[in-house]
């Protein structure tokens, strides 16, 4: 058993049974591609990636389009290595909070610290672009 202030992530695994319909859900979406919600919100609104449509109140992402989409970009998934395990040490306060927002976001605590990881990674890539970024990044 772990101590409270450790987590220990593993990546997302991929659904092993094919989804025989002609849709998939944001939960397959995700699996399929490893991306966070963030940024799959993201690359729909910036249109690149499908757009979801609405059946029975529900998103849902048509499965021939995900599908070419997955096969004109397999190179960008080629690189993640899906078996890479990372340890986090956490205070107690930490902790806390991260499990309360988590809760409050009606999602588990991996699937929060794996989207906030993602999101200020991405945010550093953005930084770094800038011709300023030695000059003014501090965390």
């Amino acid at each position: 058993m772990l101590p409270e202030n450790e987590f220990h992530a593993a990546p997302i695994p991929v659904k092993s049974q094919p989804n025989k319909s002609k849709w998939y859900t944001t939960d397959d979406v995700l699996s399929l591609t490893r991306m966070s919600r963030y940024t799959l919100a993201r690359k729909t609104r910036d249109e690149s990636f499908p757009r979801p449509i609405k059946v029975n109140q529900s998103n849902k992402y048509s499965k021939v389009e995900v599908d070419k989409w997955l096969k004109e970009n397999e190179e960008d998934f080629k690189a993640h290595d899906p078996n890479k395990n990372i340890t986090l040490t956490l205070t107690p306060r930490q902790y806390r909070h991260m499990q309360s927002s988590a809760k409050m976001l009606e999602c588990k605590l991996q699937t929060f610290i794996l989207e906030a990881a993602v999101h200020k990674s991405n945010q550093v890539q953005k930084m770094s672009q800038n011709k300023y970024f030695e000059d003014s990044f501090i965390i």
